[in-house]
């Protein structure tokens, strides 16, 4: 899922600069056999390292050097600075004693993780603490960190735990990498990638530094990552280690996966970014499988590897017992693996580009034009196209077009007439109205306009009726169409930063929607109808106008996760103890004056943000929140002796006053 935090950034979502993007493409157009693996239309952006402030992290490093270190620096260029300021810190460890780790020195560092993740994070991430919760086993524990662009809000979050948990962590050390600092790809060698950075878990300040070093180190190369070559190195330096716990990009291969006979312990793998749409990544499933170690998503644990493989229609599936348990993607390379494995005839064709998901992606008109009949993915990104080229209506069997951030200001009817498209990915462009022939395209099933110029939903939407994930943030959208509610399959709804002031009671229909995105809104009331969305885990309902209690939530028994702050809200629901699964709440900036009692029954919620309201106390209730690790209360005029009370009846939580 992707937080209003992630479209503020938008524009550092971008996989790479126009120039180096146009090289790409001359690059590809020349090499018809590329097989590279390559973002397709429904997979989440991806965050460009070069994208970050990288002047401002070098500032942030150098300011915890001495001052003989810093004058060496000076009229250095930026590769000699990188060397000294390395050198420097490989010889000189922050030490922190474990008597030096104190309640007072947890709550600091976690404040400066909770900087970091704000910063740096793309996405709201209640799903990590959720798996690192449910795994009970971390005595003598590697954790080796993906240290690149889009994951350095998954490894805060790490760090956060780790912290908040720290008498019984049982990590040992941890491992951060970036797939070779700076190298290129070229000159990326198997098993000599480099950019692995280790130190020992109680060393936090050490920690908190390589996060900003090993992020300034990198900006390198592709997209495949060195983490085999990680997990290695992470165990030379520690031969008690029982098990690693890999922190896992869902969305990037692995470069080194021919080392992976070196791996003696079982390995624990966090998916980041997993979603059923997405799929699992192959690679780490053989990872996982091969040590005898296990795979987790935000949904479930999956320590039984040794199941089946199943071919459903188009999908590569693991199940259990016919029962669907984990839905595989194909862009990495398994043949070997699978067909040795499981000794399925349908695998080797699986794995030979039959399967949508192994389909060949085109970059270049012209070279699809070869093979037009051959021509399932499309992606024509960052061309400054006004129209689509014309030769598009030949690809009959195009089933994932990509026309994103391009200057289209219509949706061409040479996208629409044609019987297999599933994605189609618009976003970035200045699209002012939807054509009714959109509604032709009825096999689609994501569907992405964000960041566009539309004013309005036209009627008939209700056609594309196996749609499941529509985007149509980021517009001028001041109405929606109750055609919307007909939507019977649909399971995500993103309609954040738009003008819509109310809701259609007959959204109460979407009977499957499990995310629904309406922040940065104009929306005054929520109505009491929509308690039916039984399935909803996800509700951000942030930077609206709210001014009476969204009384609908409390029948969203499923909900993980919620955000109602930025709104008028002077109370809220009495039934929000109602909500077994919500890990996270956020009620800041509200004008709430007190907090009902029965929030004490929410009793799995990790998270809980009360800031900049106007309470003066909490009720005694919130003793049974036994598994809360933040309470933030900052911007409150709570005395000093209730802050004391509050500290007293749930010790085991952070407390922000």
């Amino acid at each position: 899922y992707i937080s209003k935090k992630e479209k503020d950034r938008e524009e550092l979502i971008i996989a790479d600069t126009l120039d180096q993007l146009s090289q790409q493409i001359d690059a590809l157009d020349s090499n018809e056999a590329d097989n590279t693996p390559t973002k397709t239309s429904n997979s989440d952006p991806i965050i460009n390292e070069n994208d970050f402030d990288t002047e401002a992290i070098l500032d942030k490093i150098k300011a915890s050097l001495p001052e003989d270190i810093i004058k060496k620096l000076e009229y250095k260029t930026a590769d000699e600075t990188n060397e000294i300021i390395n050198d420097f810190y490989k010889k000189n460890t922050i030490v922190n004693k474990k008597e030096d780790i104190t309640p007072e020195f947890i709550r600091s560092r976690s404040q400066k993780v909770e900087q970091f993740i704000e910063k740096h994070s793309t996405q709201e991430l209640p799903e990590i603490t959720k798996m690192l919760d449910r795994q009970k086993d971390w005595e003598n524990t590697l954790v080796v960190m993906d240290w690149t662009g889009s994951m350095y809000g998954f490894g805060g979050e790490v760090m956060k735990w780790h912290l908040l948990n720290f008498e019984k962590s049982g990590i040992q050390r941890f491992v951060l990498f970036n797939d070779g600092d700076k190298t290129q790809t070229v000159d990326k060698k198997l098993g000599k990638t480099g950019g692995i950075y280790s130190q020992e878990a109680t060393n936090i300040d050490q920690l908190l530094l390589l996060f900003e070093l090993v992020m300034n180190n990198g900006q390198g190369g592709d997209r495949p990552e060195n983490d085999l070559e990680a997990i290695i190195e992470g165990l030379k330096l520690d031969d008690k280690i029982k098990q690693v716990v890999l922190i896992a990009d869902n969305r990037s291969c692995v470069r080194d996966m021919a080392l992976l006979d070196q791996i003696k312990v079982p390995v624990k793998i966090i998916l980041c970014g997993y979603t059923d749409l997405m799929g699992a990544n192959p690679h780490y499933i053989q990872l996982a499988a091969t040590t005898n170690g296990s795979i987790h998503t935000a949904e479930q644990d999956i320590s039984d590897l040794s199941i089946d493989l199943l071919l459903d229609g188009d999908d590569l599936q693991l199940t259990r017992g016919n029962k669907s348990v984990l839905a595989i993607r194909a862009d990495c390379h398994l043949n070997n693996y699978y067909s040795a494995q499981y000794k399925r005839d349908w695998v080797k064709k699986n794995m030979d580009g039959k399967s949508p998901q192994m389909r060949k992606i085109y970059y270049s008109v012209k070279k699809a034009m070869e093979k037009p009949d051959s021509v399932y993915r499309l992606e024509l990104t960052t061309r400054k196209l006004e129209a689509v080229p014309k030769e598009v209506e030949q690809f009959k069997n195009l089933s994932d077009a990509n026309f994103s951030y391009n200057n289209l200001k219509k949706i061409d009817k040479e996208i629409l007439h044609r019987t297999n498209l599933e994605n189609l990915d618009l976003q970035k462009n200045s699209i002012q109205r939807i054509p009714k022939s959109l509604f032709d395209a009825t096999t689609l099933l994501t569907l992405n306009i964000s960041h566009n110029q539309l004013s309005k939903i036209p009627n008939g939407i209700d056609e594309l009726n196996i749609l499941q994930e529509l985007n149509l943030s980021h517009n001028k959208i001041r109405k929606t169409s109750k055609d919307l509610a007909l939507l019977k399959r649909i399971k995500v709804i993103d309609l954040s930063y738009n003008v819509i002031e109310k809701l259609p009671v007959e959204y109460a229909g979407w009977r499957r929607l499990e995310k629904l995105n309406l922040s940065n809104n104009k929306i005054k009331s929520f109505p009491v109808k929509l308690r039916n969305l039984k399935r909803l885990k996800y509700l951000d309902l942030s930077h609206n106008q709210l001014n009476t209690p969204p009384n609908a939530i409390v029948g969203m028994r499923r909900l993980n996760y919620l955000d109602l702050s930025y709104n008028r809200l002077s109370k809220i629901p009495s039934g929000i103890g109602n909500l077994k699964d919500v890990t996270k709440i956020n009620l800041s900036h509200n004008q709430i004056t007190s907090i009902h009692r029965r929030f004490g029954d929410a009793k799995n919620l990790i998270e809980l943000d009360l800031s900049d309201n106007q309470l003066k106390k909490l009720p005694t209730t919130l003793y049974k929140l036994r598994n809360l690790k933040l309470l933030d209360l900052r911007g409150n005029s709570i005395p000093e002796k209730e802050q004391e009370r509050i500290k007293k009846m749930i010790p085991w939580a952070k407390v922000i006053f």
